[in-house]
């Protein structure tokens, strides 16, 4: 299985990785294992929407507070949001009433993913104005206006509870050295 990150022209315009060299990386992923222990990722990137996206999310949050939530979703999505981010129309899920759901937990977010043909999920972290984001429960907010919302990072994992076959169950152990053979006393 190779890792292929997401890239295409559209998307290398959009995504910059973060490495795991960067100290924003510890602290992402800090951050995703406090409400998602075992994630294992992949690698993250980060998004630089158009700049009509962070300007209608700047003047929506104006003095505002914001909250950073997570949203997972389909791989076959994942282009989308980082290209027009959150759009109200094209949201189908309605338990707690239209709009984009969002997590401060990202174990609950990871509910929402499926995995693509390489078995890696996706997960945004993203930045929400507070007033805007109404409880569905409370683990899930439900958000109806697309400017309160902007996605910040783009989080490529493997989910803790379907590791791919090409972790091995039993790690082997190596093998013993050969002992020197010893030396003949004259």
């Amino acid at each position: 299985m190779n890792y292929q990150p997401i890239k295409d022209d559209i998307m290398t315009t959009l995504f910059t990785p973060v490495y795991m060299s960067d100290p924003v990386y510890d602290i992402l992923v800090s951050e995703l294992r406090q409400t998602y222990p075992n994630a294992c990722v992949l690698y993250i990137d980060r998004l630089h929407p158009h700049s009509w996206l962070y300007s209608r999310y700047n003047e929506r949050k104006g003095m505002e507070e914001e909250t950073i939530l997570y949203h997972g979703t389909k791989h076959a999505y994942v282009k989308g949001i980082a290209r027009d981010g959150f759009r109200y129309d094209k949201n189908v899920t309605s338990l707690y009433g239209k709009g984009t759901y969002f997590s401060p937990t990202a174990k609950v977010s990871v509910e929402y993913t499926n995995q693509d043909p390489n078995e890696h999920s996706y997960m945004f972290r993203n930045r929400v104005v507070s007033s805007s984001a109404k409880k569905g429960t409370s683990d899930i907010y439900v958000v109806e206006d697309d400017a309160s919302c902007l996605p910040e990072y783009m989080i490529c994992f493997y989910q803790s509870k379907d590791l791919p076959s090409i972790i091995p169950k039993k790690i082997p152990k190596a093998p013993k050295e050969p002992k020197a053979p010893k030396k003949a006393m004259a």
